[in-house]
């Protein structure tokens, strides 16, 4: 009887030291010397976190760090800040001083407290959220300097802050501080860390004024998409990428440094790209960039490589390396297009045999010398090699024996502009027979003396031939036409063969006399009807 009475005594007892302790947080919070507006405010925020949680409002106090015996004092306030987008997410819980005593003042910031896990201190998505936080235009045209560092408490200096984690939780905050120069200095920082959204498309695109950006404390273990992560940033004199930048996941790196124009070196030596597969316009425009070392990358996966390079215009070496396998490109649209610097290309290592796109793809590299194919060099999937040696200038001599064209449909203004081109051996594997556009084919290529076309060199199919040989001065070959169909010849031989010695013979077939008689009219008298063939 005795010791049911003691239980009952106990129980009572604990009871009651609840009630006193909820009471003494209650007082703490709600009996501090507050005007009635905060108060408001206050209870307000208490009672959403509370509904978003179930929360009891005097749960809150037991996440204070600290002394929470220093809490007792009357001059201090309970401060809940919301972070939410739509329906409340997260809040920090802290406490404010409203007297003057310093003392009490670094007691108050000293207990701040965000909640919010480490480990969910994961970047937003930015690729589709363009107009908001430190990316709309009033914000990214003004940053010139970026930095991440582990620490998500906002300065005191900051001028306007963000919550960009993933979870809107607190745990990656972003604010912008005057740079001293009438432009900012955007901070991101990380609960402990900061990891990388596995997509972490356009993160720092557009940011075209920042002159530098420190992500050494990145962790993008994660990350799949890369696409335009670095795009337009137009000031960036050089990047450090760091060694938690780790790229093993990565599918996609598409515009990646595209449009960073100011960019004088790039160490990717640590880029994993083994499962990347898609790098089309990755270094586009990069035209400060005169070296570029790639001879670690991977790219086994890769299937797309249109305009790669595209714009490089300083750009004097390239090292692919033996890794830089192609093996699974199907394009390589532009690929070294504007690439004006460059002066040679190694080739004789690389497997082309899936690409079926070559267009544009040496366009105006006026100062390239040499280009190195190997003898066993397969091409015979390209469809398309439009404009591919346009404007190579300095090019004087080119064997494309081992070209096996035999599905190409298009080569119009394919050596257009060559003008320091002597020779160019076709060889017998340069299949036409299914090329229907070859205007302006070798249009320009005045010092041109020797042109093998070889036997395979077939016009059955060709509709368009104008401008073929324009200005072709000194230019000796025969070629024969076969389709009677050509709508289009204007121009085919004007201002070719007019040198001493130079001569071209065309021949036809019963089908195609009288419209060979009309393409000789269009040149010289060094352009000369041939035989009849069958």
């Amino acid at each position: 009887m005795k010791k049911g009475i003691s239980l009952i005594v106990m129980l009572i007892t604990i009871v009651v030291i609840i009630i006193l302790a909820a009471s003494i947080i209650n007082t703490v919070i709600y009996n501090s010397p507050m005007d009635n507006a905060k108060e408001a405010t206050f209870r307000s925020d208490l009672q959403e976190i509370k509904n978003a949680y179930g929360i009891r409002q005097g749960d809150l106090m037991i996440k204070y760090k600290g002394d929470k015996s220093k809490i007792k004092e009357e001059d201090y306030v309970g401060v809940v800040h919301k972070n939410y987008t739509g329906e409340i997410q997260a809040f920090d819980v802290g406490l404010a001083y409203l007297g003057k005593d310093k003392k009490k003042q670094e007691i108050a910031e000293s207990m701040d407290y965000i909640i919010g896990n480490p480990n969910d201190s994961v970047l937003k998505v930015w690729w589709n959220h363009g107009n908001e936080d430190f990316h709309t235009e009033e914000y990214r045209k003004k940053i010139t300097k970026i930095k991440l560092i582990t620490n998500n408490k906002v300065s005191k200096d900051a001028i306007k802050s963000w919550d960009v984690s993933e979870k809107n939780n607190g745990s990656v905050m972003a604010w912008i501080v005057d740079d001293g120069n009438e432009g900012y200095e955007l901070i991101i920082g990380g609960n402990g860390k900061i990891i990388a959204n596995k997509d972490s498309r356009a993160m720092f695109s557009g940011f075209s004024k920042a002159k530098e950006i420190d992500i050494n404390v990145l962790d993008t273990s994660n990350v799949m998409f890369m696409n335009s992560m670095f795009d337009g940033c137009s000031s960036l004199t050089n990047l450090n990428l760091g060694d938690k930048f780790v790229t093993s996941s990565v599918t996609t790196m598409l515009y990646m440094f595209s449009g960073c124009s100011s960019l004088i070196s790039l160490d990717l030596s640590n880029l994993d790209t083994s499962n990347v597969t898609n790098m089309m316009h990755m270094f586009y425009g990069c035209a400060s960039l005169t070296n570029l070392d790639l001879s670690n990358l991977d790219t086994k996966n890769v299937i797309n490589m249109d305009s790669m390079f595209w714009g490089c215009s300083n750009l004097i070496s390239v090292n692919l390396g033996k890794k830089f396998n192609t093996s699974s490109v199907t394009d390589m649209y532009m690929m070294f297009c504007g690439c004006r610097s460059l002066i040679s290309l190694d080739f004789s290592n690389l497997d082309l045999s899936k690409v079926k796109n070559m267009r544009h793809m040496f366009q105006q590299c006026n100062k390239l010398k040499s280009i190195n194919y190997s003898n066993k060099f397969n091409i015979s999937a390209i469809e398309n090699m439009d404009l591919m040696f346009n404007g190579c200038s300095s090019l004087t001599s080119l064997d494309l024996s081992s070209f096996d064209t035999s599905n190409v449909i298009s080569m119009h203004h394919m050596f257009n502009s060559c003008s320091s081109l002597t020779s160019l051996n076709l060889g017998e594997k340069f299949d036409t027979s299914s090329v229907t556009d070859m205007n302006n084919m070798f249009n320009g290529c005045s010092n041109l003396t020797s042109l093998n076309l070889g036997e395979r060199f077939d016009t059955s199919s060709v509709t368009n031939m104008s401008n073929m040989f324009w200005v072709c001065q000194k230019i000796k070959t025969n070629i024969t036409i076969r389709n009677a169909e050509v709508t289009s010849y204007d121009g085919m031989f004007g201002g070719a063969a007019t040198a001493s010695g130079a001569e071209i013979i065309v021949n036809y077939t019963s089908e195609t006399s009288d419209l060979v008689d009309e393409m000789i009219k269009t040149g010289s008298k060094n352009v000369k009807k041939g035989k009849l063939v069958s």
